[in-house]
């Protein structure tokens, strides 16, 4: 899961995107997510002023999903709901997701997953990712391109 996440946070590197240190895997991130996770709660807790470990402000994404790593890709999609020229998103909810993987403050992640039977269909694992320190920048990165460089997402 952290190589995914760093791969994601690459893509915007091949733009000269002045960003992107990779993110360092956190216990406590992780341990927190799976105490979520085991919840089978498909909604984002209130983590505003949560203390995790050290971090008192940390984003969290959560989805579901059949395979473990098509998640973490649904929400790097999030990508083509942004426009960093303007700071908007088309799709708040699945740009956000991508906002909290490429944030440029964001040093450590912690995931979890859990296989949950009372989720319809056949999206039954839940995944949980936490990312701290989380930001409350509006934008997730400084674009360092000279014109337009298209995102290999």
């Amino acid at each position: 899961m952290l190589e995914l996440h760093n791969l994601h946070r690459g893509y915007r590197n091949e733009c000269n995107l002045k960003i992107f240190r990779p993110l360092k895997w956190n216990k406590c991130l992780e341990e927190d997510a799976k105490i979520w996770a085991r919840q089978c709660i498909n909604k984002t807790e209130e983590l505003e002023g949560k203390r995790v470990g050290k971090w008192e402000l940390v984003g969290q994404n959560i989805g579901l999903t059949t395979e473990l790593y098509d998640v973490l890709n649904e929400w790097a999609d999030g990508a083509y709901f942004y426009d960093h020229e303007t700071n908007k998103c088309n799709n708040t909810e699945l740009c956000n997701k991508y906002k909290r993987i490429v944030q440029r403050n964001t040093t450590h992640v912690g995931c979890a997953h859990h296989q949950c039977e009372n989720f319809p269909e056949r999206k039954k694992n839940i995944v949980v990712c936490n990312y701290a320190p989380s930001s409350t920048e509006d934008r997730p990165y400084v674009d360092g391109r000279k014109g337009r460089c298209k995102l290999n997402n």
